[in-house]
C-alpha cells in the first residue's frame, strides 16, 4: 500500500482531516510501530580515531531507539573478541563509550581494529511525502492506518471504534515483535536507555 492509498483510505473514513495531517500521522504512527516491534534495523559503521573524545560516539539521536550489538572488526570485517583487544564499551544517552576492559578510558585503539559495528533498532522518522514508500515492510502498513484510526476515532469521540482499532494494532505489534525476532537475536542486556535515545 503507498502512502498515497493510505492518505485516501484515512480522508475516506475522516472527510475533515487534511492530506498534511494525515501524512503527519502516519509518521508518527509508523514511528511508533518501529518502537513498539523492533522490526527496523539499522547499521551504523564507525572508524576508530584516536583524536580526542575517541572513545565516545554519538549515536544518531532521532533514528536510533535501542541497540543489539556492538561488534569490533578487523580490516577483513571480521569480527575480533573484546577481551582479546582490551575493550568494552557502554551506551549512557546518545553516547556509545569504548573503554578498555577494566572500564577505564582509552587513549589509543589496537592496531587490528579497523571498524566498531552497531546494529540498532532504526526509528524513521515522522516526516513522510505522498511520494514516498514507508520504511516499514508492507504487511504491517494496516497496523500503521489501525494507530491512525485508533487515534482519530478517540479524538472524536468514537470510543468504540477507537477500542476495535487498538486492538488491531495490538495484534499487529506482536505479529512485528515476532517478525522482528525471526533471526533468534536479542537485544543486548543493560544497553536500552529509552529516555534519552
Amino acid at each position: 500500500m503507498t502512502v498515497l492509498n493510505m492518505v485516501e483510505n484515512i480522508r475516506r473514513r475522516h472527510g475533515w482531516i487534511q492530506e498534511a495531517e494525515a501524512l503527519k500521522r502516519i509518521g508518527v504512527a509508523q514511528r511508533e510501530f518501529a518502537g513498539d516491534t523492533h522490526c527496523l534495523l539499522q547499521e551504523l559503521d564507525i572508524t576508530p580515531e584516536t583524536s580526542p573524545f575517541a572513545d565516545r560516539y554519538l549515536l544518531s539521536e532521532d533514528t536510533v531507539s535501542h541497540v543489539r550489538s556492538v561488534k569490533f572488526l578487523d580490516a577483513a570485517e571480521v569480527e575480533q573478541d573484546k577481551e582479546t583487544l582490551d575493550l568494552d564499551y557502554y551506551i549512557d544517552g546518545r553516547y556509545l563509550y569504548i573503554t578498555d576492559w577494566d572500564g577505564n578510558q582509552i587513549t589509543s585503539y589496537p592496531a587490528d581494529l579497523a571498524l566498531i559495528r552497531v546494529n540498532a533498532i532504526h526509528l524513521p522518522l515522522t516526516d513522510i511525502a505522498i511520494n514516498e514508500t514507508l520504511d516499514v515492510e508492507e504487511r504491517f502498513h494496516k497496523a500503521i492506518l489501525a494507530k491512525v484510526y485508533e487515534d482519530l476515532y478517540a479524538e472524536t469521540g468514537n470510543a468504540q471504534m477507537a477500542m476495535y482499532y487498538r486492538g488491531v494494532y495490538k495484534d499487529a505489534v506482536r505479529e512485528g515483535k515476532k517478525y522482528a525476532n525471526m533471526d533468534g537475536s536479542y537485544l543486548h542486556p543493560g544497553v536500552v536507555n529509552n529516555d534519552i535515545l
